[in-house]
């Protein structure tokens, strides 16, 4: 079994080198934390000896990366290697070169209910994901169901926040990060809570949601910013396909 000290080496080297690996692929981008704290439980399982406390933790005590906060969101967090010199405007790191919005609009889609459970409010009850043998999902308000299915809390603080002057693009970003960050607190798979694929036609095609943020595409970041959408209109427009 690995010490303490071979175990903080290990996850500090995984670290640096797949920080390093995202930025050079061209993009020139933050790796989001989320995606990066995945990735080291399973390629580092002893990283779990150095890693109580959170990825973000670990990485305030150790400087393997740049930590970078984006304005305004707070699950927003990526990272870049040391050397990379950080500009005036840190969202420039966050946007991919000639794409002038988020990850928002990509393939993957999450189901109706699964997407819904990080946006509705939690009132007095805990909410549950539950997972029954079959692999079929569940949400539920209330107690978690027991006879055979595993459930995982949503707790108030994985909800997306609400953010004053944010664009569409990134409130729908900031949704999938905070998936992202909930399904490996809980060590799960993405995959088992995406919509079935349609052989007859293409997701991404008829997306209303992902046609609607095109619409957008080519228009200054600082127009952007001036959109207000309510969130019960991105719920009807990711439902409707």
């Amino acid at each position: 079994m690995a010490t303490q000290e071979e175990a903080e080496i290990a996850t500090s080297t995984f670290i640096e080198n797949f920080v390093q690996r995202h930025w050079d692929k061209g993009d020139r981008t933050v790796c989001y934390l989320s995606a990066l704290g995945v990735q080291v439980k399973r390629q580092v399982p002893e990283s779990k000896l150095v890693l109580s406390d959170g990825l973000h933790d670990f990485l305030r005590q150790n400087q393997i990366v740049k930590v970078i906060q984006y304005p305004g969101i707070e699950q927003k967090v990526g990272a870049v290697p040391l050397s990379v010199p950080i500009p005036e405007d840190v969202k420039e790191l966050f946007l991919k070169r000639n794409e002038p919005t988020s990850n928002a609009g990509s393939s993957t889609s999450y189901t109706q209910i699964f997407w819904d459970a990080f946006i509705k409010p939690i009132n007095e009850e805990p909410r549950f994901v539950c997972i029954n043998i079959d692999g079929n999902i569940s949400v539920s308000d209330g107690e978690a169901k027991s006879d055979g299915e595993r459930c995982f809390e949503v707790k108030t603080e994985d909800l997306t926040q609400k953010v004053i002057g944010s664009t569409i693009a990134e409130r729908v970003a900031a949704t999938y990060d905070t998936i992202e960050k909930w399904l490996a607190n809980n060590d799960l798979n993405a995959e088992m809570f995406f919509l079935p694929a349609s052989p007859n036609r293409d997701m991404r095609k008829n997306d209303r949601l992902s046609k609607f943020l095109d619409a957008f595409d080519g228009i200054p970041v600082e127009d952007l910013a001036r959109i207000e959408i309510p969130l019960d209109i991105l719920v009807k427009l990711k439902s409707a396909k």
